[in-house]
C-alpha cells in the first residue's frame, strides 16, 4: 500500500473533523439537558411554592403589655413585630435630664437596639441616668438621644405605643393625638 503524505493528511483531517462533530453534539446536547433542568426546576418552584403565609401580620398586632410591678429605673423587654422592645420607667433624675415635652412621660418605650451593632440596652450601672450599649458603651439619655455624636450611631427608634391606663401599656397603635 503505497501512503504518500497528502493521503495521510486527508485521512487524519477526516478524523479530525469527525471528533469535532462528535464534541459538538455532546456539548449541545449537554446544555439541553441542563437548560432543561434549570426549567424543569423553576417551573415546579413556581408551580408547586406553598401559599404566603401571615406570619408578618399576626406578629405587627397590637400587644399589651403590664407595667405595674416596673419600678424607676427598671427596663422591661418584651417581644413585638419580630423586634424587642424595651420599657424604662424613668427615675427623676432621667426625668429632669430630658425635654419639657417628655418630662410628663414617666414611661419611655424604645426599640432595644443601640449602636451600630444592634445590641440590647441597659441602665449604666455608675450613674443610673442614663441608657447604655452593653456592647459598644455608646450612652444614650433616657429619650433615646446618643450623648455623643457618632456618624454610624443613630438615635433610638421608638415604636407606637401609648398609655391604656397606669397599669397598662398598648404597644404598636397610637392614638390620635400621639404616644
Amino acid at each position: 500500500m503505497n501512503l504518500n503524505f497528502s493521503t495521510l493528511y486527508w485521512i487524519m483531517k477526516k478524523q479530525s473533523t469527525h471528533k469535532k462533530q462528535v464534541y459538538r453534539i455532546i456539548l449541545k446536547s449537554l446544555a439541553f439537558i441542563g437548560l432543561s433542568a434549570l426549567a424543569f426546576s423553576l417551573l415546579r418552584t413556581a408551580l408547586l411554592s406553598p401559599a404566603p403565609t401571615n406570619h408578618k401580620k399576626a406578629s405587627t398586632k397590637p400587644i399589651i403589655v403590664d407595667i405595674s410591678q416596673l419600678s424607676a429605673g427598671e427596663i422591661k423587654t418584651v417581644h413585638w413585630n419580630n423586634q424587642h422592645i424595651a420599657i424604662l420607667h424613668r427615675t427623676v433624675a432621667m426625668l429632669e435630664q430630658v425635654d419639657i415635652h417628655n418630662r410628663n412621660n414617666k414611661y419611655f418605650v424604645f426599640i432595644n437596639q443601640g449602636g451600630d451593632v444592634n445590641c440590647p440596652l441597659t441602665t449604666d450601672t455608675k450613674t443610673k441616668h442614663y441608657l447604655k450599649d452593653i456592647c459598644s458603651g455608646y450612652l444614650y439619655d433616657s429619650s433615646g438621644k446618643v450623648l455623643k455624636s457618632n456618624a454610624r450611631v443613630r438615635n433610638l427608634s421608638i415604636p407606637p405605643h401609648r398609655l391604656i391606663n397606669k397599669h397598662q401599656m398598648l404597644i404598636g397603635e397610637i392614638n390620635n393625638t400621639g404616644t
